[in-house]
């Protein structure tokens, strides 16, 4: 809901974002250049499988059976033994015919020259050893699977620094001009070293044209759009804050849909990387225009009571959030008057009415009325300083007493501490 005490910090705040976005990122850009140096080393390991077809020449030694048909030429030496028929001694010339056949055994040598053809066929085994030299062609096709194995090694060149982004952020997709939204976003450092500071900034953006280039053209929040969100963080460690904002009408955007983005910035600390410090909420923001009843709350002092002078202030239902001055605001009129007067959308609501100074106790009389705005009547004389106020306790919202539509009241401020005050409900319709 409305907190007001973002009214007085908005322009602190403001400076400050102007003096972040011109001097954090020149800090930063600095190491925005980090340069990775990979060295990979491949190991292949192929598994082929080669037909290859070979030309040898081979020495061959064999053993060879041969039948081999030969002519011979012999040379034979004969002992003949004749008989002669003659007796006479006429001392002629016996001429005899060797009619004799040849049964001598041939005992000579065969020095003849075996001129025939071996005719014969090699039925020998080749027990030879294949002495020859391969000088073939490996004309084979390569089948194998190859199986790479790869061994990486890298050099990281990157200094060591943290590096923070945003990776979500919770928020209303819907909220009435006027009203308070709570934004919660979560921070990661996802960078190199851990973090140092603490805390953590974040800039809620809305933007009309889904382009955050020019915040100050599109903020319409209290307190700047920051939100902080505790730290240091660790490497790899998270954290959440949450804020609320309240939604006034301080540009003519308002109403109307938007896109949302929040930005981290740790400010001081440089970073590893500043490009992705801009995260964009998935859905937009749509501000609806504010509705609401005329709503008038008096307080007086009553006739016959000492001068009491109160403070009036609107609470929602929580009765701790404030609604915003521009739905309404306290006025003082003479004679003590004061009342609170503006408009209020339908809903439960708590007010507090409490001692404007410190000798401010006494008797009042307060009423509540809708339809009209911004003046105040003169109400009966309500009871006296000493009279006890009938409806306490109502020292806080749990025990507020209930204002009805026109009803007057009469209520005592008394001098101790703890009843300084006294809490109302009213329901608007």
């Amino acid at each position: 809901m409305i907190n007001t005490k973002y009214f007085l910090l908005s322009l602190v705040l403001l400076v400050a974002v102007a003096v972040h976005g011109c001097k954090g990122d020149s800090l930063n850009a600095i190491f925005d250049a980090s340069t990775d140096t990979d060295t990979d080393t491949d190991t292949d390991i192929d598994t082929d499988t080669d037909s290859d077809t070979d030309t040898d020449a081979d020495t061959d030694t064999d053993t060879d059976t041969d039948t081999d048909t030969d002519t011979d030429t012999d040379t034979d030496t004969d002992t003949d033994t004749d008989t002669d028929a003659d007796a006479g001694m006429d001392g002629s010339t016996d001429t005899d015919t060797d009619t004799d056949t040849d049964t001598g055994t041939d005992t000579g040598t065969d020095t003849g020259t075996d001129t025939g053809t071996d005719t014969g066929t090699d039925t020998g085994t080749d027990t030879g050893t294949d002495t020859g030299t391969d000088t073939g062609t490996d004309t084979g096709t390569d089948t194998g699977t190859d199986t790479d194995t790869e061994t990486d090694t890298e050099t990281d060149t990157d200094p060591l620094l943290p590096d923070y982004i945003v990776t979500g952020l919770t928020i209303p997709t819907t909220v009435m001009m006027g009203y308070t939204i709570d934004a919660t976003p979560t921070v990661q450092n996802i960078g190199t070293l851990d973090g140092t500071v603490t805390p953590l900034w974040c800039t809620l953006i809305l933007s009309t044209d889904n382009a955050p280039d020019t915040p100050g053209d599109d903020f319409f929040l209290m307190g700047a759009g920051m939100i902080s969100v505790p730290g240091p963080l660790a490497i790899s460690a998270s954290s959440s804050g949450t804020q609320n904002f309240d939604i006034m009408p301080f540009t003519t955007n308002v109403p109307g849909t938007y896109y949302v983005f929040v930005e981290v910035s740790p400010w001081a600390e440089p970073e590893l990387d500043t490009t992705n410090n801009m995260y964009a909420h998935p859905s937009q923001l749509t501000v609806t225009p504010f509705t609401g009843t005329d709503v008038t709350i008096e307080t007086y002092p009553t006739a016959n009571a000492d001068t009491v002078r109160t403070n009036v202030t609107v609470y929602f239902d929580d009765g701790i959030s404030i609604v915003p001055s521009f739905w309404g605001a306290q006025t003082a009129k003479p004679d003590d008057y004061v009342y609170w007067a503006g408009q209020l959308p339908a809903g439960t609501y708590y007010v507090k009415v409490g001692s404007y100074a410190t000798n401010g106790y006494g008797p009042y009389s307060i009423i509540y009325y809708t339809g009209i705005s911004g003046t105040y009547t003169a109400e009966a004389p309500g009871m006296d300083h000493d009279d006890v106020d009938a409806y306490e306790p109502d020292d806080n919202a749990a025990s507020a007493t209930t204002l009805l539509d026109d009803v007057q009241q009469n209520h005592t401020i008394t001098d101790t501490p703890t009843n300084y005050y006294d809490w109302f409900e009213i329901t608007v319709i």
